[in-house]
């Protein structure tokens, strides 16, 4: 006999599936895009009211290793007008990996309240070269991270329970590195020991996010959200062998805004799809300035050119209950790339890409879930590079190929 489809509660619907089965990887940034959608990050504060039954308890940990190959060539122009100028030509590869982690602690406080506090990395990103490598003129680390502690309250309306209302504030610390090497001062230029150049800086910063979720018919779950712009002072330090360290390194860091909305489809009581898009204002990230850089002059500045445009990323998203203890879930989604091709860096390599996500889950208990997920990022072509630094004229000509993995775990905990 057939079993008749009765869509599950909103609390029921919502907390098996927008958490632990809608596959919230939406995307794994860690180029010049370096904003991170893994996992809860930008999830619609709203959406608390239909999760959390009493307590909700997440922690999660992720590994990304990105896979950058460049050819072409790096040529530094002498900088004593002597024609001595430094030209490398070949292959280079990063190296190392980073971690992304995220957390949630939610608690009802009445039928129609809910608040808790989120932890994520909404903006996390490190790209590294070998200090010997041919790269090492361009680039040897780019590094943008970030710790976002969310405090969220949700509400609804007694009279309207299929609408729900939410928002939070943002208290983020922001670190940020530009690390290089440089030919020796030396006549003939380049003829002695690299100098290494470091830019380290870090900060805190605040800003606020809102959302609305709305159920208007069983098993449609409908959400948009907001969450601001915020504008980090980096403070810090630099150094650049050969000359005094400056303390008093400063720059600003314009981040971008993102729009969220979503639609969450149960087409059965174990299958569901869900799509997303988001709208990242990346625009007002045109440059940074960095003030007060170690150098041969007391007030050098330094200049990194972005010249970024406001991008989309749209996802498609399912989750399917195999059995009462086993569930999986796959995703496919479209990033664009906020970058052009004359500014963009080595250090920040990427044009559009694809995103595939796949997840398997287990439930232990009615309590306790957990799940281990895998992300491919796929770049739909080789990454043309073009750029010359404004700073000391180093040119990057060449191309890119780029891609990344990540693999992580979660753990889930609902009384």
């Amino acid at each position: 006999m057939k079993r008749k489809f009765k869509a599950p509660s909103v609390k029921k619907n919502l907390g098996i599936t927008l958490v632990s089965g809608a596959l919230l990887y939406s995307s794994m940034s860690f180029a010049s895009n370096f904003q991170s959608f893994i996992g809860i990050n930008y999830s619609n504060p709203a959406e608390l009211a239909f999760l959390v039954k009493n307590l909700q308890m997440i922690a999660s940990y992720n590994e990304a290793t990105p896979d950058i190959k460049f050819k072409g060539t790096v040529v530094v122009p002498d900088p004593f007008g002597l024609n001595n100028n430094i030209i490398n030509s070949g292959t280079s590869t990063n190296i190392g990996e980073f971690t992304s982690c995220y957390g949630r602690f939610a608690n009802r406080f009445s039928e129609y309240v809910v608040a808790g506090i989120d932890i994520t990395q909404p903006f996390n990103s490190i790209t590294e070269y070998p200090r010997d490598s041919l790269s090492r003129y361009s680039t040897t680390k780019t590094a943008i991270t970030s710790v976002d502690y969310a405090p969220n309250i949700a509400f609804q309306f007694p009279y309207l329970k299929q609408l729900a209302f939410g928002a939070g504030v943002d208290i983020m610390q922001v670190w940020a590195a530009l690390d290089k090497m440089y030919p020796s001062l030396t006549i003939p230029f380049g003829t002695g020991p690299d100098i290494g150049i470091q830019n380290h800086a870090n900060t805190w910063t605040e800003g606020w996010h809102a959302g609305v979720a709305y159920n208007p018919v069983k098993g449609t779950y409908l959400g948009l959200s907001y969450y601001s712009v915020t504008t980090p002072l980096l403070k810090g330090e630099s150094r650049f062998s050969g000359f005094p360290t400056s303390y008093n390194t400063f720059a600003r860091l314009k981040l971008p805004a993102t729009t969220s909305a979503t639609a969450t489809q149960y087409l059965s009581e174990d299958l569901l799809v869900r799509l997303q898009a988001r709208f990242t204002e990346w625009s007002r990230l045109n440059k940074v300035v960095l003030n007060g850089i170690a150098g041969p002059s007391d007030d050098a500045t330094g200049l990194v050119l972005l010249n970024y445009k406001n991008t989309w990323e749209v996802d498609l998203s399912s989750r399917y209950n195999v059995t009462k203890k086993i569930y999986v879930g796959g995703l496919v989604a479209y990033d664009q790339t906020p970058t052009n091709d004359r500014d963009r860096a080595l250090g920040l390599p990427e044009v559009d890409r694809m995103n595939f996500a796949a997840l398997v889950g287990y439930r232990f208990t009615k309590i306790l879930s957990a799940e281990i997920n895998y992300v491919h990022v796929y770049f739909v072509e080789t990454t043309p590079l073009n750029n010359v630094s404004p700073n000391d004229a180093t040119s990057t000509r060449g191309s890119a190929d780029v891609s990344a993995n990540i693999i992580g775990a979660r753990v889930t905990v609902e009384l």
